[in-house]
């Protein structure tokens, strides 16, 4: 990682699930069938400044059974708060300030901004509300799946820490041509991220059947490549979560993700996490 401003580090992000996922025989496509799981029960009990006062569900893909599946015998799962009730224009008035002073590092980000991954504790008042908002959801989301862990991920191959504790968190402010590339975060249990604002323009509604512009895309299972092939091969899929305001997202550290390029005037600004991480240092 380096540390450099954003405007020293001039590419573009990918803008589609091929440029983001590669080439493969009919070219990543959309998971269609998902079971989906209204978490409501599991966080009604928080009240963290009215921690979630909307929809809260576990989209599940798998367990995968394909004999050529990457993730093989794993499931696939992401988890959407809606309606987390938090300080976002201080959020994004924060994460503007830190980008004003330049001391951004360069990681999965293409442009843009991304802050030293102690954002949380280090910029604390709103920021520390926040991380308090977090630890419910990812404890809510670990007793999602205590029982199944297994299949989720492979523990021990994965964060070791307490898996309701963030161990690492950034700001983002992605603005045209700004975006993710394809990751993941293999030393930690989950990761995340919470939107401060959207990134859209105001006379923009998001369109559920399409991807767009800022979308954060989690792939779901691939495999079956040839390394003989002369062209494409195998097979990838994925799932599309919108950016929204008010809106976070906790899904498994191993699973590979990215966010395609912004195309709005306005930023879009984010807080993502990981918890589980042990030795971490700043």
């Amino acid at each position: 990682m380096s540390a450099r401003t954003s405007s020293q580090r001039a590419v573009r992000a990918p803008t589609s699930a091929s440029e983001l996922f590669g080439d493969y025989a009919a070219g990543p496509s959309r998971a269609l069938q998902a079971s989906v799981r209204d978490l409501r029960p599991l966080v009604s009990g928080v009240d963290v400044d009215g921690f979630c006062s909307g929809a809260a569900v576990m989209v599940s893909h798998g367990p995968h059974d394909r004999w050529d599946a990457d993730e093989m015998g794993k499931r696939t799962v992401a988890f959407v708060f809606d309606g987390v009730r938090a300080a976002d224009a201080a959020l994004v008035d924060l994460a503007l300030r830190e980008r004003e002073r330049g001391e951004g590092i360069d990681v999965s980000n293409l442009g843009g901004y991304h802050s030293r991954p102690d954002a949380f504790e280090r910029l604390g008042g709103c920021a520390a509300a926040l991380r308090a908002t977090v630890e419910r959801a990812c404890e809510a989301c670990w007793d999602a799946v205590r029982g199944d862990a297994k299949s989720v991920w492979v523990k021990a191959m994965m964060g070791a820490g307490d898996p309701t504790k963030v161990t690492t968190s950034w700001a983002n402010v992605c603005e045209r041509t700004n975006g993710h590339g394809l990751h993941n975060h293999v030393n930690a249990v989950w990761s995340g991220v919470y939107y401060a604002s959207d990134g859209r323009d105001a006379e923009t509604t998001p369109r559920e059947d399409v991807d767009e512009p800022g979308d954060l895309l989690i792939r779901v299972t691939a495999g079956g490549l040839d390394p003989l092939s002369e062209g494409p091969s195998g097979y990838c899929s994925y799932m599309c979560v919108k950016p929204k305001v008010g809106r976070l997202v906790v899904f498994p550290s191993w699973v590979l993700h990215g966010v395609l390029a912004s195309a709005g005037d306005s930023p879009r600004v984010s807080y993502a996490f990981n918890t589980g991480e042990i030795g971490v240092k700043f």
